[in-house]
C-alpha cells in the first residue's frame, strides 16, 4: 500500500514540479543565449543601445534569479501544501478513511518531498552548467583549456580520493538536512492544527520558534561535542596533500547525527498527532 501511496503522490506533485522545471530551464537557456547575443551586438558607441541591452539583461536575469529561488524552495513548499491539504483540510476526511496507517501516509509524503527536493537541486546544477558553457558571461566564464589540462584533472581526482569520507559525510549531511527541513514543516503544521482557529498563523509561529530553538540547541550540542573547527588554522592536513583536516569530516558526521535525531523526534510527534489528535474542525 505504501508503494501505491507514493505512486499517487508522485503523479499529483508532478503536475506542479514539471512545469517549474521546464520554465526555469527554458529561462536559463534564454538568458545564456541572450547574453551571447548582447555581447556580440555592435551599438556603434550609442549610449541608448547599451542602456537597452542592460535593461533587457536585467529583466531576464531577475526572472532567472526568481525562478532559481522558486526552484530551490519548491520541494519543501509543495510538500507542505500537499501535507496540509491532504491531512488537515476537508480532504483529510477522505485521506484518513483510506485503509492505511498514518505512518504510511506520512512516509509517502516525506519520501516524495525528499525525491523532488533532490531533483530540484539537480536542475539547479544543470542550470549552472548551462551558464558556464558561455564564454561571454564574465561571472561564469570557464577556461576549458585549463579544465582539459591533465594537471587539473589529476588534482581533481587526487582531491576526491583523498577526501572520499568527507564527500560521503557531506552527501549524507545534505540528505538529512532535506529530511529535517520537511519534518520541521510537518510537525509545525501538525501542532498548529491542534487548535480550532488561526491554524495557519499558529503553524507559522511554531515553525519560526522551532527553527530558533533548534538552531540554539544544535549550536550548544556542537560546542559540547568539541567540534569547533574554527579553533584550528589548518584547512588541509599538510601543504603537500589535498586531504582536508579531519575536523571537517568529524563536523559533518556530528551535524548529521544531531539533525537525524531531531528529524526522528519531529516525525514521531507528527505521527502521534495524526494518529491520536487529528483535528479537522
Amino acid at each position: 500500500m505504501l508503494g501505491k501511496l507514493i505512486k499517487h503522490e508522485f503523479k499529483a506533485t508532478a503536475r506542479l514540479f514539471i512545469p517549474i522545471f521546464i520554465l526555469v530551464t527554458a529561462i536559463t537557456v534564454a538568458v545564456r543565449f541572450l547574453a551571447d547575443i548582447l555581447h556580440d551586438i555592435n551599438y556603434d558607441g550609442t549610449k541608448s543601445g547599451e542602456i537597452f541591452s542592460m535593461i533587457i539583461a536585467f529583466i531576464f536575469g531577475a526572472a532567472l534569479v526568481i525562478g532559481i529561488i522558486c526552484l530551490i524552495l519548491s520541494g519543501p513548499a509543495v510538500s507542505l501544501y500537499r501535507f496540509y491539504k491532504n491531512v488537515y483540510t476537508d480532504e483529510g476526511y477522505l485521506t484518513n478513511t483510506l485503509p492505511v496507517k498514518p505512518v504510511s501516509i506520512l512516509a509517502s509524503k516525506l519520501i516524495t518531498g525528499i525525491v523532488w527536493t533532490i531533483i530540484s537541486g539537480v536542475i539547479v546544477a544543470l542550470c549552472y552548467c548551462i551558464f558556464v558553457t558561455s564564454s561571454k558571461i564574465s561571472l561564469f566564464t570557464v577556461d576549458y583549456d585549463d579544465i582539459n589540462n591533465s594537471a587539473y584533472i589529476s588534482a581533481l581526482f587526487d582531491f576526491i580520493s583523498d577526501n572520499i569520507w568527507f564527500i560521503i559525510s557531506f552527501m549524507i549531511f545534505g540528505l538529512i538536512s532535506v529530511i529535517m527541513s520537511i519534518s520541521s514543516v510537518y510537525v509545525s503544521v501538525s501542532i498548529g492544527n491542534l487548535v480550532n482557529r488561526h491554524k495557519v498563523l499558529i503553524s507559522l509561529v511554531v515553525y519560526f520558534c522551532l527553527t530558533i530553538v533548534l538552531g540554539m540547541a544544535i549550536g550548544i550540542i556542537l560546542v559540547l561535542a568539541g567540534t569547533d573547527i574554527y579553533e584550528t588554522n589548518r584547512v588541509f592536513e599538510n601543504t603537500e596533500t589535498f586531504k582536508l583536516s579531519g575536523e571537517y569530516t568529524v563536523m559533518m558526521w556530528v551535524y548529521s547525527a544531531v539533525l537525524f535525531i531531531i528529524s526522528l523526534i519531529e516525525l514521531f510527534v507528527t505521527h502521534l498527532i495524526m494518529k491520536h489528535k487529528l483535528n479537522l474542525a
